[in-house]
């Protein structure tokens, strides 16, 4: 991460009153509730017609 990105989390975290680490934690949680992991771990067939 670019120091200057890094300086601007750490800012942005103390004013939340949490650490850099909690405040980067609570993101990736809400983030992580909106993937639909079936979604992305199913493979759908390619629309191939399939030699006979």
């Amino acid at each position: 991460m670019p120091v200057p990105d890094a300086e601007k989390l750490a800012a942005v975290a103390e004013a939340s009153g949490t650490t850099v680490s909690d405040y980067v934690a609570a993101l990736v949680k809400a983030h992580l509730s909106t993937v639909d992991l079936d979604h992305i771990l199913s493979q759908e067939a390619l629309p191939i017609a399939k030699a006979s």
